[in-house]
């Protein structure tokens, strides 16, 4: 078997609770050319992404490639940064990059993942339309916090994750940070709290489980204002729960010093730019949001 030909990162941990995602975003991708995945910061649409660009690697003969624009600033960042991760960089040819990544992609069957496209949805939809108009075996994956809003776009919600799920990814990932931890009588109860006061967000819940490795139990400082039990419920704007892992403080239990703790610094998500969403996990058809 021909290894699939892919830029993919390696994978370094199972994804959990996103199984029924996995397979609907794959059927959407079956239907049609352009799917973005949307949500607030944290919420796991690249993990999704890569999961399902992983899984589906072998069905493009000219490869699945991940195309990180996060760094980007521009429309000459997005020119630059989609050639280069399928492999076409600068050559002797004539003409702007992108007529050139169109013509070398016209006859490919490949699928692109486009992640954080958010802060350049204008470079980002220009291109995806482009490359989708020049080459039918084109297809795009776009994660991002609003749509692209462009012809055959189908948008996939990533909703936060179903307390069952949620409190799955929590014991994983604070069992990997502490090995011997497991969930017991003894502190299932706090970490249940903990998933539901973190409305279910995989980044914040995987920020508060790397604190609370050693695990006790897991309480309030005394004499902390937030109330008793876990962590606060994060209200308002979209990846307020991620940014309260990061900030609020855990103390921890039997196994652990005293005091208070604050989560390591970490690049916050961007807020969401109003909710233009539909139903959590469903399609939504682009329409709806142009």
């Amino acid at each position: 078997m021909v290894p699939a030909m892919t830029n993919l990162p390696a994978s370094f941990g199972g994804l959990i609770g996103r199984e029924r995602a996995v397979s609907e975003v794959r059927t959407l991708l079956g239907s049609g050319r352009l799917v973005t995945l949307t949500g607030p910061g944290g919420v796991g649409k690249t993990r999704l992404a890569l999961e399902v660009a992983a899984q589906a690697a072998g069905g493009y003969p000219a490869g699945t490639w991940l195309v990180e624009l996060a760094a980007g600033t521009g429309e000459a960042d997005v020119a630059e940064l989609v050639p280069a991760a399928v492999g076409i960089g600068d050559s002797a040819a004539p003409g702007p990059l992108a007529d050139r990544l169109a013509g070398a992609l016209a006859s490919r069957q490949l699928l692109l993942a486009l992640d954080n496209c958010e802060h350049l949805i204008g470079p980002v939809a220009a291109l995806a339309e482009r490359l989708l108009q020049t080459g039918p075996g084109v297809r795009i994956m776009a994660t991002s916090q609003e749509p692209l809003a462009i012809g055959g776009e189908q948008l996939w919600e990533v909703p936060p994750l179903a307390e069952a799920e949620a409190t799955r990814l929590f014991a994983a990932r604070a069992a990997a940070a502490g090995p011997g931890f497991t969930v017991d009588a003894g502190n299932a109860r706090a970490g249940a709290s903990i998933c539901r006061r973190l409305d279910g967000i995989p980044l914040a819940l995987e920020l508060a489980a790397a604190r609370v490795r050693a695990l006790g139990c897991i309480r309030w400082p005394a004499g902390s204002t937030t109330g008793s039990g876990c962590l606060p419920r994060a209200s308002g704007a979209p990846g307020a729960a991620a940014d309260a892992a990061r900030d609020d403080r855990l103390e921890l239990g039997a196994g652990h010093r005293a005091g208070t703790h604050r989560a390591a610094p970490a690049g916050g998500p961007v807020p969401g730019r109003g909710d233009r969403r539909g139903r959590p996990g469903a399609p939504v058809p682009a329409a709806r949001v142009h």
